[in-house]
């Protein structure tokens, strides 16, 4: 999880909550509100994953032509079938896509300049399931210390314990100090369960 602050710190030198659509740009549950899907002109796909059944994809656009990190346009999922956008989101600078084994969720980790964050999308009502963030943790475990100001932060997508339960890393900096640890969240059940923490 330390190798994911020299992640942030190195893109910054070149999330959470309630909401069913957007990201959380603060990891205290302010949401950047979604833009609806567009046609960008010279853009291209810069990563895709498919569902195990071959029903769906989601998939980041982006320009064709990037420095660096490549910055997408917007994040969406495609009914193949049909080519329809069912849902979508705004870009960010990278991101990364994770399926159940029953084609139902998928998780989708998207990064900032300064964090990291993950979000579900249900494919059977195409909502948004945003996740645990630093106020649910410091609900649950009241002497953990808050971040600092613009503190950079990750909730990192570890991966799928079972169809319903998401695994995700989390860490933020303190003043003197950081916090990391582990939760799993059942987002069917909203069942919350913190399994490290230090």
């Amino acid at each position: 999880m330390k190798i994911a602050f020299v992640l942030l710190l190195l893109v910054f030198l070149m999330g959470c909550g309630s909401s069913t659509d957007g990201y959380d740009a603060t990891g205290n549950g302010d949401v950047i509100e979604v833009q609806p899907p567009q046609i960008y002109a010279n853009q291209i796909i810069h990563i895709y994953e498919t569902s195990p059944n071959g029903n769906f994809h989601i998939e980041g656009i982006g320009p064709n032509e990037t420095i660096g990190w490549p910055l997408e346009y917007e994040i969406r999922l495609i009914d193949i079938s049909s080519s329809e956008i069912k849902w979508s989101t705004n870009g960010r600078i990278a991101q990364l896509f994770m399926w159940t084994d029953n084609n139902r969720f998928v998780a989708v980790q998207y990064q900032g300049r300064l964090w990291i964050g993950t979000l579900i999308v249900d494919t059977h009502n195409f909502s948004t399931i945003t996740l645990p963030c630093i106020d649910d943790i410091i609900a649950i475990h009241p002497y953990v210390e808050e971040p600092f100001f613009q503190a950079p932060y990750a909730f990192t997508l570890v991966g799928w314990e079972s169809p319903t339960v998401v695994i995700i890393d989390f860490e933020w900096r303190t003043n003197y100090d950081s916090i990391a640890g582990r939760y799993t969240y059942d987002v069917l059940s909203s069942v919350f369960n913190i399994i490290q923490i230090q």
